[in-house]
């Protein structure tokens, strides 16, 4: 089964006969407290409009994210979805090799090799928790060299403050090296600054961020994203694009999304206490190492893979749906990764999970 993505309900409902609303998906990792009202209004407010083409110059998000982020309307890169923006950047920089550290998203390579650039992945160090392999990196990279760092990284959940490797970062963008930072979900983090590579972009020239709206917003049916970086690399971009790709309503959708403050202090509140549960339940059961997390995902560990291919099936056939990580490199078959959802969604997982668990002793 192809599980280079997941989220995908349409298959899920498909597979086990049940309509699309009676599928629980633990797979994707999407805020389930969203789409925001303001951004179910803004579209309303702007289905008049889809007679018109839209805006290729994306003034208006562009100038919404300007404000939030600090940034000029020239440095950001707006796309259908954060893995358009990485089309265009792969696309256009078309780096002789692609750094990946692994396990990750496996469109990083997928893209990479598309246009031609070797793949060479280095393993995280994954024990009782998820480190950096900083000094292995500092040997490796070269100029025009691309490394990719997730953060918050998928699929662990676990993410890096920026003083942990703001100066690799810095001398490897000084030599000449891209690094791509997805930060796709860093507006689930308290204190998202602290973790993200914008003060490094606003430095130089060869820093580049991605972000999402799918995840935090619940707007993945819409598809926007945007790219921060600089000037000269996004306007050679915007010159050999398709003008068109982010549509009217996936703009004004954005536009909401990222002015609604209340919207963000309510999911900051939920996903803190849904946090405290999952580490109270989780973390407590033998069956399943729990790996520190901070995003609204996380991943476990079972203590066999018969166990975690059990649950999974078990769980399929309740119409209930996690991710299995098996085709991740570095994980496997024992490892799956679980999105946070409503309290009493998460309470139901977890008591299924527990149950089987402990019918398989």
């Amino acid at each position: 089964m192809d599980m280079v993505h997941g989220g995908r309900v349409y298959e899920y409902a498909e597979r086990v006969g049940r309509t699309v609303d009676r599928i629980m998906d633990f797979s994707a990792n999407i805020n389930p407290l969203g789409p925001p009202v303001s951004v179910m209004r803004a579209i309303e407010r702007g289905l008049g409009d889809i007679r018109h083409y839209p805006d290729s110059r994306h003034d208006g998000i562009k100038r919404v994210l300007q404000s939030r982020l600090g940034v000029n309307g020239d440095q950001i890169l707006c796309t259908n979805g954060a893995e358009e923006a990485l089309e265009l950047l792969f696309r256009t920089i078309r780096p002789p090799r692609t750094v990946v550290l692994t396990p990750a998203f496996m469109e990083y390579a997928t893209i990479a090799s598309r246009y031609g650039s070797q793949v060479c992945a280095i393993p995280l160090s994954i024990d009782v928790d998820v480190r950096l392999p900083m000094d292995k990196l500092d040997g490796i990279l070269r100029a025009g060299d691309v490394l990719v760092l997730n953060n918050p990284h998928n699929p662990t959940g676990v993410s890096w403050p920026r003083h942990q490797w703001r100066k690799y970062v810095e001398k490897w963008s000084a030599q000449g090296s891209y690094v791509i930072c997805d930060e796709s979900f860093i507006d689930f983090l308290p204190q998202p600054l602290a973790y993200s590579a914008l003060p490094l972009v606003l430095a130089g020239e060869h820093v580049i961020i991605v972000r999402s709206a799918t995840k935090m917003f619940a707007i993945p049916g819409l598809r926007f994203g945007f790219a921060i970086g600089a000037p000269l690399l996004f306007a050679e971009i915007s010159s050999n694009r398709d003008p068109w790709s982010v549509n009217h309503l996936a703009q004004v959708a954005a536009m909401a999304a990222y002015q609604d403050v209340e919207f963000e202090l309510a999911t900051a509140r939920w996903l803190e206490q849904e946090q405290d549960y999952i580490r109270s339940v989780w973390g407590q059961q033998e069956d399943f190492h729990l790996f520190p997390f901070s995003a609204n995902f996380f991943l476990v560990r079972a203590s066999s893979a018969a166990l975690a291919q059990r649950v999974e099936k078990e769980l399929r056939k309740e119409g209930v749906f996690v991710r299995n990580c098996e085709q991740f490199s570095g994980l496997g078959a024992d490892y799956l990764r679980v999105a946070v959802r409503h309290h009493w969604e998460n309470i139901r997982l977890w008591t299924m999970v527990r149950d089987l668990a402990i019918a398989s002793r």
